[in-house]
């Protein structure tokens, strides 16, 4: 007898089934959301760890030998990223060599200043010497506070330097020597900056604006650079202000006071004659060099300039103008223990333009400054001050200039030229025991007589001159950094001011004149451009 389920029985039925699929359905629904939140906190964890190395270096795996052309592993971007700081490395290793018709007795960096007399032993002698230590390293870290404020430091250093045990016979024992060592705070919406620290002086010339590491110099490897350059390291305190096209700057920055004839007050007052004596300088002690000495200082030297960075046709220029105070500051003692402070003044002025010719192609610059006691912004370092009659400091005049062009012949080769001068300008006074810049009484009769003794030759440098030249071809150019080969020659002249000491009477005044051949050789690694 076939049964038959009243409609009551079958619709009981349904209902069973689907909440027996409601409850699977819930079923799954609850894993889902447990999985969802196991995502989640797995989600986080891995932002986190991204967040913390958000563009960290993809380090190469390892090399595998197999059929097929070689793949090298592919490079990470440089730089590195920790917590909010990048930190961008930078620098070259170099070996490099230097050869000279005249003996210098120094590494790379060229005396232009002590280029030897012909009285010397130095100046019949060539002079060959092998360098590595203008290889430099550096490191720029930069950390945005807020959209608005980026703070950075910045440090490069090389080994240009030589401790007590230094020497070329066995270990070197060469040093680290501090190039730059700053900070700088930089607030984009207002245009304002501030650098604290040690760094190129505000009179060296900018590629773009005044910022800081767009200083620009022709391409030599002479680590004294080139007669004509304007240039100091030093430490102090700059503001900038950016205005469009146009930036302004003001520095305070470290100063300091050379002597010609040398100071004859070093620890104590040494006489000038005329009844007066000067103490103008102190030997270094505690963290100073005591095999220096040093001048007395009380007002930094001031600095103030203002670049422009117009685009005129098809062409992005760069002129600058700048302006410089300084006091130079000595003791003096007259007859009778009188004692008084003496201040002078010193100033100078300058500038310097940059000019693409043709762009792409041909590259022009040039700077120039001209005012009294500036000869510490030039490479040859020739003195600044000399003394009055009442013993205060009198600044040297002095004009030095700088030009030189580059063309870049093909991606890979620059060639470049260069002609520098830096000129000072007599200031003596007759009647003491110093013979300033120019003074009649330097006896140069024996400039250029070799004995062995070393004949007399009291001039001191009145013009340094250099044509220059030479060429860049980076071998290698690419995500493993960049190689390059170079070389430069340099003609150099040292003139000195003439003299009369024991000539004649009415003879004409006894000049002295050298010069220098140097060939330079470098090669380069630039790992991290």
């Amino acid at each position: 007898m076939l049964n038959v389920a009243s409609p009551a029985q079958a619709q009981s039925a349904s209902e069973q089934r689907m909440e027996a699929r409601l409850d699977a359905l819930m079923n799954e629904v609850a894993e889902l959301k447990q999985e969802m939140r196991a995502q989640k906190r797995q989600t986080q964890h891995v932002l986190a760890h991204v967040r913390m190395a958000e563009t960290a270096p993809v380090l190469a795996g390892p090399v595998v030998k197999g059929p097929g052309p070689y793949v090298p592993p592919q490079p990470w971007d440089k730089k590195f990223h920790l917590f909010g700081i990048t930190l961008t490395p930078g620098g070259f290793i170099e070996a490099a060599g230097v050869w000279r018709s005249r003996g210098d007795s120094t590494g790379l960096d060229t005396n232009w200043n002590g280029i030897p007399m012909g009285n010397l032993p130095l100046s019949h002698t060539n002079e060959l010497r092998f360098d590595a230590r203008q290889s430099r390293f550096s490191l720029l870290a930069q950390g945005n506070v807020n959209p608005a404020l980026l703070i950075s430091g910045y440090s490069e250093f090389d080994f240009l330097a030589a401790a007590g045990t230094a020497n070329q016979t066995d270990s070197n024992s060469y040093t680290p020597r501090v190039r730059n060592l700053y900070v700088t705070a930089d607030w984009m919406d207002t245009g304002w900056s501030l650098l604290a620290g040690q760094s190129w002086t505000l009179a060296t010339t900018n590629g773009e604006g005044i910022k800081p590491r767009t200083e620009i110099f022709a391409p030599f490897i002479d680590a004294n650079f080139i007669p004509g350059s304007v240039w100091a390291r030093q430490p102090g305190v700059r503001v900038t202000k950016t205005f469009g096209e146009f930036t302004a700057a003001v520095s305070a920055e470290q100063p300091e006071t050379t002597f010609a004839p040398a100071c004859p007050g070093i620890g104590t007052y040494g006489s000038i004659g005329n009844g007066v004596s000067v103490y103008c300088q102190q030997a270094g002690t505690h963290f100073f060099n005591g095999a220096t000495n040093y001048s007395l200082n009380r007002i930094p030297d001031i600095l103030a300039k203002v670049a422009w960075d117009p685009r005129i046709a098809d062409r992005n220029m760069h002129f600058e103008a700048f302006g410089l105070y300084s006091d130079l500051y000595d003791r003096v003692e007259y007859a009778g223990n009188n004692f008084a402070s003496k201040d002078t003044t010193g100033w100078g002025v300058g500038g310097s333009v940059i000019v693409p010719i043709l762009p792409k192609w041909l590259d022009f610059q040039a700077n120039a400054m001209t005012g009294r006691g500036i000869g510490r912004y030039g490479v040859s370092t020739l003195p600044t001050a000399t003394f009055n009659p009442d013993g205060s400091l009198s600044p040297i005049p002095e004009t030095i200039a700088l030009a030189f062009l580059t063309l870049h012949a093909t991606p890979q080769i620059d060639l470049w030229a260069a002609a520098g001068i830096e000129h000072e300008y007599g200031d003596y006074f007759l009647g003491g025991t110093v013979n300033g810049p120019g003074s009649p009484l330097a006896n140069n009769t024996g400039c250029n007589i070799e004995t062995a003794a070393a004949s007399t030759c009291n001039g001191i440098t009145k013009d340094i001159w250099q044509l220059t030249g030479g060429v860049w071809d980076r071998v290698y150019q690419g995500d493993f950094g960049s190689l390059r080969v170079g070389l430069q020659y340099s003609y150099t002249q040292r003139e000195l001011f003439a003299g009369s000491g024991g000539l004649p009477a009415g003879s004409a005044p006894l000049g002295a004149k050298t010069n220098d051949n140097i060939l330079l050789t470098s090669l380069r690694y630039y790992p991290f451009q």
